[in-house]
């Protein structure tokens, strides 16, 4: 009997603690969540699977005038700037270029995660997210040529608000990552991944 009641104590204090331990282990779940940190809104997770589903559909369709409308407007101006011509002038070129190289290479799917995507802090107290993003794409020795290679890139895709909306925009090179940088300075300590890209058997 003394046995008994001397190990009465020791159950009371595991109950004790174990609603502790269970808030603790709740919490920690829920940090962990994509979309938990920093108090993202069911609305703004919409918004952005929503233009994830439009990004892939403009990329595959080989549409630069609407992938360029899914830019960051401070992005576009940013780099315009750096290249001393209109934001008018600067958009004409790409959709040029585009245009020029569309008979080369050819986007077969693009794939944006949205259920992995994960969301950051920037220093000034911004969140923004990254999209796993899967791509495959065909490219042409030649127009029309017998010969083509098939790659496929896994990278990211950055989504961030910019005067007040979610825009997203493809992490590429790095040539590209500091333009992003240059237009937003709350970005450029963070470490963005480059892509990895691979041949692939057609």
């Amino acid at each position: 009997h003394r046995a008994a009641r001397a190990a009465r104590p020791k159950e009371k204090t595991r109950m004790h603690h174990r609603p502790q331990t269970r808030y603790r282990s709740t919490l920690l779940a829920l940090m962990l969540l994509p979309g938990a940190a920093f108090g993202q809104s069911p609305e703004d997770i919409a918004r952005i699977t929503e233009l994830a589903g439009q990004f892939a559909a403009v990329t595959e369709n080989s549409d630069m005038a609407g992938s360029l409308e899914m830019l960051p407007p401070t992005l576009i101006d940013s780099i315009s700037a750096q290249m001393n011509v209109t934001r008018d002038e600067y958009i004409g070129h790409m959709i040029q270029a585009a245009s020029q190289n569309a008979s080369l290479v050819s986007v077969r799917s693009v794939t944006l995660d949205t259920d992995a995507m994960t969301w950051h802090e920037a220093t000034d107290g911004s969140s923004y997210a990254l999209i796993p993003t899967l791509s495959v794409v065909e490219i042409s020795d030649t127009p029309g040529g017998p010969r083509s290679t098939v790659v496929q890139e896994v990278s990211q895709t950055l989504a961030l608000k910019d005067r007040g909306e979610w825009h997203l925009v493809r992490l590429g090179s790095d040539q590209q990552q500091e333009n992003i940088r240059m237009a937003f300075p709350a970005l450029y300590d963070q470490d963005f991944p480059l892509p990895q890209i691979e041949e692939v058997t057609q």
